[in-house]
Parts: structure tokens; C-alpha cells; sequence
């Protein structure tokens, strides 16, 4: 695995790996309580539907807790149980479970 955001900052995503022997991309998201919200940027959006099959992305919850939670969702869950929001550029996810 390559942290690729530590090198590249402007990345739209945080780390590659290879799953499966395949390739994958994955963005990480945290959040300090336990509602599973994040913000996504229009590039981080734009690679994430790009890369549809080899995107991942990691939601951490509580993040500032000795119990942190973290969720794996690939690009079909987060587009099929989360309302969209424009705000300011970005997209605001919010998972419904």
C-alpha cells in the first residue's frame, strides 16, 4: 500500500493498495461523533464515479475516542443509501443504515 495523500496532498484519494490482485483506490473520511457524515469535494466525487469498481472508501467515526468505529463502503452503497447536498463545492453524504 502507498499513502499517496501524504506525498500528493491534492490527491482526491488517500491510499492505493492492491486487493484481490486488483488495484484499488481508497479515500478515508473521519468524523468526531458517532453520525456517519462526510464531505466530499467535486474532485474527490469525479474520481470516486471515474474509478467505480476500484474505489473504496473508509468512514471513521468517533475518531477522537478510544472507540473509534470505522465502515468500508464501495461507490455503488455510498450513491444508493445517502442523500447528496450542494454546499459550498463540496457534497455532504450522509449514511442511512
Amino acid at each position: 500500500k502507498t499513502h499517496i495523500s501524504k506525498k500528493y496532498p491534492q490527491s482526491p484519494f488517500d491510499i492505493e493498495c492492491i486487493l484481490d490482485s486488483e488495484k484499488k483506490y481508497i479515500e478515508v473520511k473521519s468524523t468526531g461523533g458517532e453520525k456517519k457524515v462526510f464531505y466530499m469535494s467535486k474532485g474527490e466525487r469525479k474520481f470516486m464515479d471515474m474509478y467505480k469498481q476500484r474505489y473504496l472508501l473508509v468512514l471513521v467515526t468517533n475518531v477522537k475516542s478510544k472507540h473509534k468505529k470505522y465502515s468500508v463502503y464501495e461507490r455503488k452503497e455510498i450513491m444508493n443509501s445517502s442523500k447528496m447536498e450542494q454546499e459550498c463545492q463540496s457534497i455532504k453524504f450522509i449514511v442511512k443504515e
